[in-house]
């Protein structure tokens, strides 16, 4: 009994329970049907990444008060974070080790290590 590939449908040839005429189809089957989701994926933590270059480079450089539109011409997008903690009084954001909290001022102070979790 032959079976049919489920990419390209022709007939396979060899075990009865394979669903792929080679490598190359398997492959291709997976990148059509998870292609969106992965995207999205990529485009969020390559996001997420960029993030973390701009304060990993201030912070690393000695500055934890950087003003939001410096950090914004860089291409600094706050809404991308890996977390949020909650105070009484104050809300910071996570971005992988880096905290930041943005104050009324349109000031990022940035600090590191893992306070409030």
């Amino acid at each position: 009994m032959s079976s049919i590939c489920k990419n390209c449908g022709t007939v396979i040839r060899g075990r009865v329970d394979k669903k792929y005429c080679d490598d190359s189809c398997r492959s291709s089957y997976h990148n059509n049907k998870y292609g969106d989701v992965t995207r999205t994926m990529r485009s969020t933590h390559r996001l997420l990444r960029r993030n973390w270059k701009i304060l990993s480079h201030y912070y690393n450089n000695g500055a934890t008060e950087v003003s939001y539109g410096l950090l914004h011409s860089e291409g600094f997008i706050p809404e991308y974070v890996t977390g949020v903690i909650v105070n009484e009084s104050t809300v910071k954001y996570r971005c992988y080790e880096y905290t930041f909290e943005i104050d009324n001022e349109g000031c990022i102070h940035i600090d590191a290590g893992y306070e409030g979790y």
